[in-house]
């Protein structure tokens, strides 16, 4: 799709809605995403009610307010189609990323009091109850943006999924379009970014740095009191092969650098077996148990991360 020819006003055709809607699916499963959107409401209209939610002039919540109106769209639908506009700007929602992020009611009504004023709401009777649902979602995905310093929306879905793995499968099986590699990436990307919230104090030395011989370290760090540290994600590994894993790269380090080492592994749940493997190493081995809390606040507030 040519983007500047669309946003002066040439139509998608029916191949080209295909497509995208084909590649959006296979990023997050939606199967309202289908040639029903533009057969329902003709080819046409829908054109010019995308075209609008783009790059229309209006206030956003009046474009959102007004696609919504179309037949079939819900908020992950509308969510997906701005989201591969740009992934910077615009969040990824569904029932399943809400529901883990678990927020309260309090917690809703602040993000619902943001978003009136941030989009211009004067009266919320005038919109569609998905309209402001959405936008109020939109605030909540836009406050976890800054507190995670994330560059792309998709990251955060990804964080979020770790965190929760195992937990979130929904009925479409959403769950499966975030693969293990990806989901390893972003939490990866994170950490690298706020090494303090491993540990206090932990500074980044590299990132998948190479040993050449036994393989890349996932984040090589330094706690500032002598030691190198080694941080390793578990994600899609047995207990066995992680600690053996990292137990190798300590290994290096000692001999090829000439350090004091320690080990981290970052898991999402607890693992009887993992618990039992790094016993023997007498505290230069631990686990650190990842787990995603915002909340949503009037004012930025800077996350300093817990040790």
């Amino acid at each position: 799709m040519d983007a500047s020819n669309f946003s002066k006003g040439s139509n998608l055709s029916e191949a080209n809605l295909d497509q995208i809607f084909h590649l959006m699916r296979n990023f997050s499963a939606n199967r309202a995403l289908s040639r029903l959107l533009y057969v329902k409401n003709g080819l046409e209209l829908f054109n010019q009610k995308l075209r609008d939610l783009y790059y229309g002039e209006t206030l956003f919540s009046k474009r959102v307010d007004n696609f919504f109106r179309l037949d079939g769209i819900g908020r992950q639908t509308l969510s997906q189609l701005l989201l591969a506009l740009d992934s910077t700007k615009f969040p990824l929602i569904t029932s399943q990323t809400k529901e883990a992020l678990e927020l309260d009611a309090q917690q809703e009504q602040k993000a619902m009091d943001l978003a009136t004023k941030e989009f211009q709401i004067e009266n919320p009777q005038q919109y569609l109850d998905q309209t402001v649902d959405y936008l109020r979602d939109f605030v909540i995905f836009e406050q976890i943006k800054e507190l995670t310093n994330l560059e792309k929306y998709t990251s955060i879905n990804n964080m979020i999924w770790f965190a929760n793995a195992g937990d979130l499968e929904g009925p479409e099986g959403t769950l499966e379009s975030y693969t293990s590699v990806s989901l390893e990436k972003d939490l990866k990307e994170y950490l690298a970014k706020n090494p303090h919230i491993l540990e206090k104090g932990l500074k980044l030395i590299e990132k998948e740095f190479d040993t050449k011989e036994i393989g890349k370290i996932d984040l090589l760090l330094n706690d500032g009191k002598g030691y190198d540290v080694v941080a390793e994600l578990k994600k899609g590994r047995t207990s066995d092969d992680v600690v053996g894993q990292l137990s190798r790269y300590m290994g290096w380090i000692m001999k090829n650098k000439n350090k004091k080492v320690r080990g981290i592994i970052v898991v999402s749940e607890p693992d009887p077996r993992l618990e039992y493997s790094i016993l023997p190493f007498s505290g230069s081995l631990k686990i650190k148990y990842y787990r995603v809390k915002f909340e949503i606040t009037d004012d930025y507030k800077e996350n300093k991360g817990d040790s």
